[in-house]
């Protein structure tokens, strides 16, 4: 929707907030993953390692990338949502600090999104530390970055980045992949919203669930439930 940087960060390439997957150092490059990695919340799989979100840092390290997305496009969804996870790139820049915010709802909408300043905008993970992540020098980064929350509803998230220079690359930002782990909320799958009540209130009851495999139990219910490897990552192939 919106890339912006604040306290001096800068936009690598302004105007590539539709770049392919493969391109190198985009606006949207967090949101894409492929191959064996793309429903896998700890594994992300890309051709090219300098494809993801970039901003530079002009030399700060308290400056911060700024990306706001539209969960899951048009026409109107909502995504139910119960963990996230971030993996490093492995190109020049890094991420060392991440901040998560959603904008919550009962209903999806197609107004116009919000702001990157908007006031409305609730803490999903506030700032975490990132990690150094693996990469096997091919196509493949593993994380142990993932972030349980209480499962939310929402169609617009804010990512916020930062580079603090403790792994070098001090020069950019750099995100390779976002992944968020849930359920894309249809139009008129209204029910949908009642999953907090018929899972529990926390991720791990949510997590239990998906380990059982009950899909079947489900059937009943109109979600869309694409579960992959335990998680349907709404993050990426928007």
């Amino acid at each position: 929707v919106e890339c912006i940087g604040t306290n001096g960060a800068g936009v690598y390439r302004p105007g590539t907030l539709n770049g392919g997957p493969d391109e190198n150092w985009c606006c949207n490059g967090m949101l894409h993953d492929g191959g064996p990695g793309r429903d896998k919340p700890t594994l992300s799989t890309r051709t090219v390692s300098a494809a993801g979100s970039t901003w530079t840092t002009n030399g700060r390290a308290d400056s911060v990338g700024v990306l706001v997305i539209d969960i899951t496009g048009s026409p109107a969804q909502l995504a139910l949502i119960s963990s996230f996870c971030c993996f490093q790139m492995f190109s020049d820049g890094k991420v060392t600090h991440l901040k998560i915010s959603y904008l919550g709802g009962s209903s999806p909408s197609d107004d116009p999104p919000p702001g990157p300043n908007a006031a409305n905008w609730a803490t999903a993970v506030d700032w975490r530390e990132v990690g150094r992540g693996e990469f096997d020098n091919g196509t493949s980064v593993t994380t142990t970055d993932v972030w349980e929350v209480e499962p939310l509803t929402c169609r617009f998230l804010k990512v916020e980045a930062r580079n603090d220079f403790r792994y070098g690359n001090v020069s950019y930002i750099e995100v390779r992949c976002l992944k968020a782990t849930g359920v894309i909320v249809k139009p008129g799958q209204t029910e949908a919203l009642r999953m907090h009540q018929l899972f529990g209130t926390t991720p791990q009851v949510v997590s239990r669930l998906w380990e059982r495999h009950l899909t079947r139990a489900l059937s009943t219910l109109p979600f869309e439930f694409a579960l992959g490897d335990h998680a349907r990552n709404v993050g990426t192939g928007l």
